[in-house]
């Protein structure tokens, strides 16, 4: 889950509104172009730089089931939540 206060500032800088900038591909975008500057910054080889980002205002919790109690992420049930997105970077 994004820091909604950044994202929100993001999302304004682009004229997209708070109530929509979780599922607006412009504010993906933005996200995703950041976290490869950073990952490109910080020395990371091509293949090690994210080449996809899904922003969702879900909160990840044990309950909520995307983390476990000891706050690892549950891959499957990520995969299971977020197939469809997913495929969508894979081609």
């Amino acid at each position: 889950m994004p820091n909604d206060k950044i994202l929100a500032t993001k999302a304004k800088d682009i004229s997209v509104d708070e109530h929509s900038m979780h599922s607006d591909s412009r504010v993906r975008n933005v996200v995703l172009k950041e976290l490869q500057m950073t990952g490109r910054r910080a020395g990371l080889a091509e293949m090690e730089i994210v080449s996809g980002v899904i922003v969702t205002d879900e909160e990840w919790t044990p309950t909520s089931g995307p983390v476990t109690s000891t706050q690892k992420l549950n891959r499957r049930c990520i995969r299971m939540r977020f197939e469809k997105e997913i495929n969508v970077f894979q081609g």
